[in-house]
C-alpha cells in the first residue's frame, strides 16, 4: 500500500521538486494556497483601483451619506439668485449621487483662474452638520481646496438640469444633428 501522508514543503522545495504548477498546487498546505489566492486577489484589487482612479479620478471622501442626509440647498448664482431647498428622499439620493462626478484628478493641474463656483450643493446631516460642495466647469472647490475635476462640465450639466430645469440650458444634453 502507497504511503498517502501529507509532507509539508516550502514553495521553492515544491518548484524543485515538481515542474508543472498543478503538481505543486496538490502538494501545497491549505494556508499556502490561501497566501496565494489572497495575494491574487489584492493584486486584481489594486490594478483595478488603479484603472479606475486614471480613467475617473479619485473620489472625494466626507460627504455624508443618503441616510444621515435631512437637507440638501443647491444653489446656481448664474441661473438665479434663489438656492433650491430639498428634503424629499428621491431628490436627496439625486443630489448625493451627482457628487460621483466630481472625483478629483490627480494627472491634471488647474490651469489659469480657478474661478467662482457656478453649483454649489450644502448637505446638512441629523446631527446639524453642514457639508458644502462647490465647483465650476472645471475646478472642484471642497473643504478650503480646490481640485481640478476630471469629468468637466458633468456635474454642472446635471446640478443645473436636475434642481433648475426651466432655468438651465439642457441643449448640451440633447444631441445635435
Amino acid at each position: 500500500m502507497a504511503d498517502n501522508k501529507f509532507v509539508k514543503m516550502s514553495t521553492k522545495e515544491l518548484r524543485e521538486k515538481y515542474d508543472k504548477p498543478l503538481e505543486r498546487i496538490k502538494h501545497m498546505s491549505n494556508m499556502q494556497i490561501l497566501v496565494r489566492v489572497l495575494a491574487m486577489g489584492a493584486f486584481m484589487v489594486a490594478v483595478s483601483a488603479a484603472i479606475y482612479i486614471t480613467m475617473f479620478g479619485m473620489p472625494i471622501m466626507g460627504v455624508p451619506f443618503k441616510s444621515s442626509i435631512v437637507q440638501v440647498e443647491v444653489s446656481s448664482p448664474r441661473l438665479t439668485e434663489e438656492s433650491v431647498i430639498v428634503t424629499d428622499d428621491e431628490y436627496i439620493e439625486y443630489s448625493r449621487n451627482i457628487v460621483s462626478y466630481l472625483n478629483k484628478s490627480l494627472f491634471k493641474d488647474i490651469e489659469g483662474e480657478v474661478g467662482e463656483p457656478i453649483v454649489t450643493v450644502k448637505y446638512t446631516d441629523k446631527k446639524g452638520n453642514v457639508t458644502e460642495v462647490a465647483a465650476n466647469e472645471t475646478v472642484l472647490f471642497y473643504e478650503g481646496e480646490t481640485y481640478r475635476i476630471q469629468q468637466e462640465g458633468m456635474f454642472v450639466t446635471i446640478a443645473e438640469g436636475l434642481f433648475f430645469p426651466e432655468l438651465a440650458d439642457i441643449s448640451k444634453l440633447v444631441p445635435q444633428q
